[in-house]
Parts: structure tokens; sequence; C-alpha cells
């Protein structure tokens, strides 16, 4: 199901990104007829080849299975007289076959079996078809850096050979991705571009998909006179061709825009046209938008009814094909409407819903808007060194006809260039080794800061954006007029669980962003060690006491540690607040001090779930943001034992975890010599 919805939102967005015949397949076929009742009639003629594949690509869209018998035929016939641009064709035909039928990876296979040896340069205009059916297939797959890689490659060589029509298709395409991925400052550049193409000669199909997406876009970010003008124009031109889907789509955005302008009754007369198209149409995921577009609607005109049926129906299409944007939308959608009727606890059930899908949405939306990023840096890089390589070659090229023409009256002189040439080579050579060393360095010092600032974004975005947003929520209900005393107790509980987190989170955070600091040194002070932990046991009195858990703390009374007393502290909060995390209820814990062999060894024992082996090599990894809930749902960020550990190799030591699955764990940190057993 997913496969076809990526099919159907690839022939709104990317369609006709082959361009059309310029004849109907049913006039194809007569030619075929012709050519075959003529007397001398041979199938081993390129004239009869490129009827075989203009049929082909004529029913790409329509019949599949034909496509690909033709090009099963066109293939063989092209090989046997060694015709490479009907060999080409072909190939480019059994793409589409796969693409269109649900099958990106074997369409790659053949896309890049036309790139490879003299075809990219003896067929540019080829090659452009080839890099965008691979940008395709990656597209359906969700691998947006690499499809738009293959987009900007087509876009090159349409632009060098100046082919209008196809620089149009890539601008659009390389639009419709940045607009997918809700970058719609690149998505309009793009589409700049293709609309700065147009032409006489330009089709309507391939007009009506740029002007259509420019309306979208244009909506998205808060143009609706623009929006509106570039879906006029489109509609009107749909009214001449046949593009149903493009034409449900334009009435879609177009109430879209009305809503945003505050005009429902409008809307909803152009979603009653949007939705007699979709009956007739396979196309789940414009009905489903319809649906919650159409609910907004509703809901804004107070029709609760109507508002919440369209809701429910978006819903369940959008858990058909497992749109998680869509679902978030839709959970959020009846959030809004059951708080504007006042049901409270089913509006809270239907947030929690929305939140939950709003998180993986945001991981998902980051690690797409890195990876395109990354790509585009790539692109522009290699570009830049392709430059470089092709003035060398010419530079090269030049001095080479020189040396030439001088002979060997300049026999004398060209010693002496490649003395002086192998002169410099050393010393750029040297030059280049310190360089490469210093940059090294200088790359490893920007992996650490990457992999710091993707943590740092992890946990702000994942473990303070959701309590903060709940939060917020939370106190907008608690504090509604005439319910402010009796929402708030019935919300204060989960309040406070959530301030006590962010607290308790923010803390680690700063104090792990200190660690990452340079010259963030130690401050070693003699403290007692029994002390110091029953102050931290306290702490955690009402966590202890909702658990019923049982903590014994085992400690000589006078035994001394000279360590950090903030770093201390630190360090057995979160190993404290761990294994009251993941002890049950009626659980114990205990925490025992004892001294031998020049040092001091601390270990936090619980009756709690225990750790995989798998786990404890992942949760002091720097370079993982590993977190698990707790037996009570208690949140974590991944990075409190990860600053533990940090910490105690600060302070000279250095921390040994034991655990079994089901049989609880022990976590013992061990300091080094300066100790004091007075």
């Amino acid at each position: 199901m997913l496969k076809n919805l990526v099919i159907v939102v690839l022939s709104i967005y990317l369609g006709c990104s082959y361009g059309f015949s310029q004849n109907s397949p049913d006039e194809i076929k007569s030619k075929i007829q012709e050519y075959r009742d003529t007397g001398n009639f041979t199938e081993h003629n390129k004239e009869y080849i490129d009827l075989l594949v203009e049929l082909g690509n004529a029913l790409k869209y329509s019949k599949t299975d034909t496509v690909k018998s033709l090009a099963v035929e066109s293939l063989e016939l092209s090989r046997h007289i060694n015709y490479v641009k009907g060999e080409f064709e072909s190939l480019l035909n059994f793409g589409y076959f796969e693409l269109y039928t649900g099958n990106p990876d074997k369409a790659t296979f053949y896309y890049t079996q036309t790139l490879e040896g003299a075809l990219l340069n003896q067929f540019k205009n080829l090659a452009i078809k080839s890099y965008n059916g691979i940008a395709q297939a990656h597209f359906i797959r969700a691998e947006y850096a690499d499809a738009f890689t293959n987009f900007q490659n087509a876009l090159e060589l349409a632009e060098e050979i100046n082919d209008s029509e196809m620089i149009i298709k890539m601008g659009a395409n390389l639009g419709t991705l940045f607009s997918i991925l809700e970058d719609y400052d690149e998505a309009l550049k793009y589409y700049k571009i293709a609309q700065s193409e147009f032409n006489e000669n330009t089709t309507v199909i391939t007009k009506v998909s740029v002007l259509v997406n420019l309306g979208y876009l244009n909506n998205r970010i808060k143009q609706p006179k623009k929006a509106m003008d570039y879906l006029d124009e489109s509609i009107d031109l749909l009214q001449h061709v046949d593009a149903a889907k493009i034409l449900a789509f334009a009435y879609l955005t177009k109430g879209d825009v009305l809503n945003q302008t505050e005009q429902y009754y409008k809307a909803l007369s152009f979603f009653n046209k949007a939705f007699k198209i979709y009956a007739k149409v396979n196309d789940k995921k414009g009905e489903a938008d319809l649906y919650l577009y159409s609910g907004n609607s509703h809901t804004k005109l107070n029709n609760f009814e109507s508002a919440e049926k369209s809701f429910l129906k978006s819903l369940a299409l959008y858990k058909s094909f497992n749109l998680k944007s869509g679902l978030e939308k839709s959970y959020r959608a009846l959030y809004e409407l059951n708080k504007k009727k006042a049901f409270t606890s089913k509006a809270l059930a239907y947030l929690e819903l929305a939140q939950a899908y709003s998180d993986s949405v945001s991981k998902e939306k980051q690690r797409s808007t890195i990876s395109m990023m990354n790509a585009k840096l790539a692109y522009e890089k290699n570009k830049e060194l392709l430059k470089t390589q092709n003035e060398k070659e010419l530079n090269d090229r030049r001095k080479h006809i020189i040396w030439i023409s001088t002979g060997l009256i300049a026999s004398i002189l060209i010693s002496l260039v490649v003395f002086r040439a192998t002169t410099t080579k050393k010393r750029l050579n040297k030059e280049l080794t310190v360089r490469t060393t210093i940059l090294s360095k200088k790359q490893d010092e920007l992996n650490k800061l990457n992999a710091n600032q993707d943590k740092l974004f992890s946990i702000v975005g994942h473990d303070l954006r959701d309590p903060i947003l709940s939060l917020k929520k939370l106190l907008g209900e608690s504090l509604e007029k005439n319910k402010e005393i009796k929402n708030f107790y019935a919300f204060g509980p989960k309040l406070k669980k959530d301030v006590d987190h962010i607290h308790f989170t923010l803390d680690n955070l700063l104090n792990w962003g200190l660690t990452q600091m340079k010259g963030n040194a130690t401050k070693q002070e003699n403290l007692i060690i029994k002390q110091r932990l029953q102050e931290i046991v306290d702490f955690f009195t009402e966590d202890l006491d909702k658990k019923n858990i049982s903590l014994e703390l085992l400690t000589p009374d006078h035994l001394e540690l000279m360590v950090d007393p903030d770093h201390f502290t630190i360090i057995f909060r979160n190993l404290i607040s761990n294994a009251i995390k993941f002890t049950p209820i009626n659980g114990t814990i205990c925490i025992e001090t004892s001294y031998k062999d020049d040092y001091v060894t601390i270990a936090v024992k619980d009756s709690g779930v225990g750790i995989s082996t798998d786990a404890i090599t992942k949760i002091f990894d720097n370079k993982e943001h590993f977190t698990t809930i707790g037996t009570n749902n208690e949140r974590g960020t991944g990075l409190g034992l990860i600053l533990c550990a940090e910490l105690i190799e600060k302070n000279k030591g250095f921390i040994v975890v034991e655990s079994e699955l089901t049989k609880g764990s022990v976590f013992s940190v061990h300091f080094g010599t300066n100790t004091n057993t007075s």
C-alpha cells in the first residue's frame, strides 16, 4: 500500500517527468501496423524499433504489462543490430515498468545500466531521464539525499544541452522534494527556475504541475493571494486536459487557502468538488488530506458531528498506509475538536496520541534534513572539485602545447622548469602533509562537536520539547475559566512530574556541557562519604515512598574521600535515580562503601529489571543517545550515565557495571588513593 501511495504522490508532484509522446497510443499502433504491412518489412530496423519504444513510453501510465513486453522486444532487436540508442531507450522503458509497478530497486538496476560506458556523453537527453528515474526510485524509498543528487545531475545536464522542457521538469522535481521535506524556501527557488523556462512549446501538463505546486507552497508560507492566483490559473488550464488527480489536488489546495483566510463555506464547496474526483480515482493520500482539511472547516463552523466524522475518516486512511505525519495531524485535530466541545479527558487522550507521533515525525524530519544538508554540501564540493580538475587539465594542455612548440631550442629551459617543478612538488608535498595532519585533528574536533551537537538537539528536541509542550497544554487546561481549582488538582501530579523531569534533565545537560568545555578543572575537597550520600538519598525520599522501595546505606561513619563534591553529588544522584527508576514497587536498593588496596569503592545495588549485555555496551557510548523507560514509566535522557563516567574519570576513578536481566544491577564506582579513614 505504501509503494502505491508513493507512486500516486509522484504522479501529482513529479508527473510528466519524462514527457508525453507526440502521438497517442492508437496512432503509434496504426503506424506499426502500416509498417508491418509493407512488402519489404523487417523487424531488424531502427525505425521499427523506435516505434516500439515510443509505444512503450506512451503506455507507461496505463498499461504497464504491455510496456514490459514491448521493452523486451525492442531491447532484443536493438542488440541484434547493435543499435545503441534503441538499447538505451529500451532499458529506460524497463525502468519505467519497474518504477510504476512498485519495484524501485529493479528500476534503479535498469537506469544505472544506461549510464555505464560511453552512453552518458553520447545521449545526454536520455541520460537526463536515467538520472531522473534513479532519483524517483530513491524518492520512493525515502532516500531523499540520493534523490536530490540525481535530480541535480539531471538538471545540470538539461542546462548543459539547453533543454527547456527538462529544465522545467527537473526544477519542479527538486522543488517537490524540498516541499515534502517542508523546506519551502528551497522548494520555491527550484520552482522559480522551472517557471522561468516556460515558453510556447511547454506542454499544459508540465506548466500546470509547476503552477499548482507554486500555489501549494505559497499557501504554506502564508501568501494566500499568490497561492490563489497560481491555483486559479492551474484550474483554468486543467479544464482542457485529462489530469483528474492534479485537478483534485488543485481544488484541495484552494480549499485549504480559503480555510486559512477564514472563508470556511467557500472552502467546503471546493472540498466537495475534490471529493467527486477522488471518488473516481485511487489516491488515498489525497483523500485522507481532504477529510482532514474539510474537518477543519466544520470545526471552525461548529459543525462538530461532521468534523468528527471527517477526522476519523482521515485517521483511518492515514493508518491504512501508516503515514505518521498524517496520523499526528488527525489526532491533534481531534484533540482541538474535543477541547472545543469541553470533553477534557477525551481531548487529553488524543493529545497524548498526537504527541507520540509528533516525536517520531520530528526525528524523521531531522534525519532527512541533516541528510539533505550533507548531500547538498557533498554535491557542491564535488562540483567545485570537478571544476578545479577541468581547469587544471586545461592548463596542463596549454603548457603541453607551449612545450612542444619550443622544441629543442628550449630544452635547457624545460630542464630547469622540471627541476623547479620537482623542488616545488617536494615542498608542496611536505606542506600538504603538515596541513593534512592539522586538518585531520580539526576534523576529529569537528566530529566530536557535531556528535555533541546531535546529542544536544536530540535531548532538547525529545526530552525537553515533549514535556514542555505537554506542560503547556496541561497548564492551559488547568486554568480554563470556572475550572481552575478542579483541573489544577486533577493535573497537579503530572505537572509536578513534568517539571521535576525538566529540572533534572536541564541540570544534567548543563553539567554535561561543562565537561565538554576545555579547561573545566575539578575542585577536590575532603568530604565525609556517608554524610554526603545521606543528603543525596534524602533528595529521593518522595520517589522511594511512591514505589515503596527500601534503601539501605551501608557506609562507615568517618570514611572520607578527596573528590570534587559537586561531581560526587551529580554522580550518585544519577546512579540512585537510575536505581529507583528501574526497581519495581516493593523492591530494594543497597549502597555499600568499602576501602581496599588504596581504592574507595561505592556500589549502588538494586533488585530491578537488570540490563542486557548489549545495552551495557551502549549506555556509556558518547556516540549514541540510548535511553529506556523505567518500571513506572519514568523518562530519561540517556545522558546521565555518560555524564557519570566522564565525571568519575575527571576524579581519577572508574566505574564497573554488573547486571543480569530480571536480577538487578550493581554500579560500582572506584576512586583512587586520596582517602582518610580517621
